[in-house]
């Protein structure tokens, strides 16, 4: 009986130690900070991947689209053209549009890991770039401040919507950050370890930057700045200085910077030639900034994504105001407790006792320079030439971060509540941005594809698509796409010349516009409003369009405006009469010559119109010699059992041009697409017309035999569908 209990004793002693060897492991795990880092990694992969196709490309994607698609030779000659930006991304992305349809099985993955959407699969890059940033972000801030410095840094730009934007955004933004952490990280370790392989490695990894984005060599500055801030007198054998370098390091430190400027130096001269001189272009797109403006709106971006200069002034939305307060006090904190940091470390280094590790002076002092050099300079850049936008100071975002995530451990230290405090109100606000930006059901990004799908819906045979400001061609013909299923005619696009040229005046404009319609029925003027505001002040080729012609259309999306404009005809060329002649007299002298079906399928045996889609109508009419009243034209759609489908009633031109405008002996041209219902019964459809007083549909107008309707002779053939 002893001996027994004796072994059921050892028995659960031995399964004690187990269990307790058991949750020493997972407690090892759990403090091993990698883990911490892959599950951030993931999370961000996730917030990145969330609707990444769901936006239409903007103007400023589709453009990179556009030159992502051009020869191999084109693009390897932009690196050394001086302003052209981006060129390593560009090239980059020139290969990703193509890796789907290059290797086996990699298109499957892509749509799996981006999604199917054209849109997604073009801003994967930038999705990967953005998600890369945040184990890098760990490494980096680890060696500024510890482990826990790591986390906080790299917890925040998991979840900074800043950050997540530009990750999903198919420019070198997302990249330019990956890059600054990058090269700031061999940057510290070869100032450190002062190996080759760190230098070159180093200057590998600036070369890679400076050819993501023309202002990275912002961050190259920085670098040199933190170099000579911490730099000391060397002693003559060659040993640092408490807090110093040794004066080899210095000088392969001087021998990698000449490297790396070298291949680059004339660019960078004839760049800033350009700048000093004033013949840089910045297409008055933006206008002049002070430094405190510049500061605004980068403290409410980089918390909260909003792009609200005056957000800390008095916003109409709380949330921008606290969020960009409540990180900006962190990295005040923050830039205090650094800076105290390196102070202190005049000795070799500084003992953390969270991590158990030493830090330097030197990555204390690179993440304030990252934070001011870009900043001031950016500023003084835009002094000389106004072209401030909060994306070209991205570089900044990640030492920013840091500087927050610092400011949270020297709160914390003071008082936890001190800490949690604006941590809380950063995280509401980071919520708040996240639902009503980034994942906003209404569209952010400028709507290049709801408004060429629009033109697409709409546009007929003798149609031309006229772009303004010019330069927005490659958004439209991005998403024009001729053909399909739904046999979009092919259709020309068309550019006014810019306004801003010397010696363009208005008759060259007059000139210009009038080859571009010239023997065209009608034009779809697509705008962004912003650009159109910059390029076009007094709206002159606006106004060209809708005082010497007719508007019939007009449709507004995010960014991006459509104009429908009809010519009544077709300018210098000759007027198109109704395929169909049906010549009807109303009372009052309104006379109805005739229809014509614009079937896309015209050249089939048997011209057809599929169900839920635009049915083309236009109704030729002759107006009387005395003036009109206001009328509505009723059209219906019946089909072969009699049944209404469809009914519309709507002025001549959609209602632009009333009956009451119409000159003495008017001939007018009404354009009606008829949207029919989804799901009708295959067979022959009847069209027919009513006019009657504006608003009184009960008081239909009479024809010459006393009917009210006319019953077009030609039956509408309808079909189903078939995408």
């Amino acid at each position: 009986m002893v001996n027994r209990t004796v072994s059921v004793d050892i028995q659960s002693g031995t399964m004690a130690r187990a269990h307790l060897k058991e949750q020493s492991r997972l407690a090892a795990v759990l403090r091993n900070p990698w883990l911490w880092v892959a599950g951030m990694t993931l999370v961000g992969f996730l917030l990145r991947r969330y609707h990444l196709g769901v936006e239409s490309l903007w103007f400023d994607e589709a453009d990179i689209v556009a030159q992502a698609r051009q020869p191999l030779p084109t693009l390897i000659e932009r690196f050394t053209k001086a302003g052209e930006n981006g060129p390593l991304y560009t090239l980059m992305l020139h290969y990703w549009l193509t890796l789907g349809d290059s290797i086996p099985g990699v298109g499957r993955l892509m749509s799996l890991l981006f999604g199917s959407a054209f849109e997604a699969q073009v801003r994967g890059l930038s999705m990967l770039f953005g998600t890369a940033a945040i184990p890098v972000m760990f490494a980096f801030a680890k060696r500024v401040g510890g482990q826990t410095l790591g986390l906080l840094a790299a917890a925040l730009l998991t979840f900074n919507p800043f950050h997540l934007w530009y990750s999903q955004d198919a420019k070198m933004y997302s990249m330019l950050v990956l890059m600054t952490l990058i090269t700031s990280l061999l940057y510290l370790r070869a100032i450190e370890r002062n190996t080759i392989a760190y230098w070159a490695a180093y200057v590998l990894a600036t070369w890679v930057m400076l050819t993501a984005h023309s202002l990275a060599g912002l961050v190259l500055l920085a670098q040199i700045v933190a170099t000579l801030v911490t730099m000391r007198v060397m002693p003559l054998d060659g040993r640092a200085q408490p807090g110093g370098k040794t004066r080899h390091t210095l000088l392969r430190w001087f021998l990698a910077v000449l490297i790396i400027v070298a291949p680059i130096f004339p660019i960078v001269w004839l760049r800033a030639a350009a700048l000093v001189t004033g013949t840089v272009d910045s297409g008055n797109w933006y206008g002049n900034a002070s430094l405190p403006e510049i500061l605004l709106t980068i403290f409410v971006k980089f918390a909260v994504n909003q792009a609200a200069p005056d957000a800390l002034g008095g916003v109409s939305i709380p949330w921008e105001a606290i969020g960009a307060l409540s990180m900006a006090a962190l990295a005040l904190a923050g830039a205090w407790a650094l800076v105290r940091a390196s102070r202190k470390a005049d000795e070799p280094v500084q003992q953390d006792r969270e991590v158990g590790r030493s830090e330097g002076r030197n990555p204390k002092v690179l993440t304030l320079m990252l934070w001011l050099v870009p900043v001031l300079l950016f500023w003084v850049l835009t002094l000389v030439l106004p072209l401030f936008q909060p994306r070209y100071l991205i570089m900044a975002l990640p030492s920013y971060l840091i500087m927050a995530g610092a400011g949270i451990m020297a709160l914390r230290r003071v008082h936890p509540l001190l800490a949690a405090a604006p941590l809380v109100l950063l995280g509401l606000a980071t919520g708040a941005a996240l639902l009503s930006i980034n994942y906003s059901s209404n569209p952010q990004k400028e709507d290049w594809r709801g408004a060429m799908v629009y033109v697409q819906d709409h546009i007929r045979l003798r149609d031309t698509i006229v772009v303004f400001p010019g330069y927005l061609e490659s958004a439209v013909e991005l998403y024009y796409r001729p053909g399909g299923p739904a046999q979009v005619p092919d259709r020309p696009v068309e550019t006014v010349h810019s306004l801003r040229t010397e010696n363009y005046g208005v008759r060259e404009l007059d000139e210009d516009l009038r080859r571009i319609v010239a023997c065209k029925e009608r034009a779809w003027l697509v705008i962004s409003p912003v650009r159109e505001a910059q390029e076009d002040p007094q709206h002159k080729v606006l106004e060209w369009f809708q005082s010497n012609w007719h508007t019939f259309d007009t449709k507004e999306f995010n960014g991006v405006t459509v104009y429908g404009i009809s010519f009544n005809g077709q300018p210098d060329c000759w007027y198109p009469g109704p395929v169909m002649e049906e010549p009807h007299t109303f009372e009052g002298g309104l006379g109805f010559t005739g229809y014509t079906y614009e079937l896309r399928d015209d050249e089939s045996n048997e011209p057809k119109q599929p169900d839920a889609s635009y049915f083309p109508l236009t109704m030729f009419w002759q107006g009387p010699a005395t003036p009109m009243p206001d009328y509505d034209v009723l059209v219906k759609v019946t089909d072969p059992s009699g049944k209404v489908v469809k009914e519309e009633a709507l002025g001549t031109l959609n209602g632009y041009w009333p009956t009451l405008e119409w000159y003495p002996n008017a001939k007018v041209i009404d354009y009606r697409d008829i949207r029919l219902p989804g799901g009708l019964t295959p067979g022959n459809y009847r069209v027919s017309v009513q006019v009657f007083p504006k608003g009184q549909p009960d008081k239909p107008l009479k024809l010459e035999d006393g009917s009210t309707e006319i019953v077009f002779k030609q039956p509408l053939k309808v079909v189903t569908w078939k995408p």
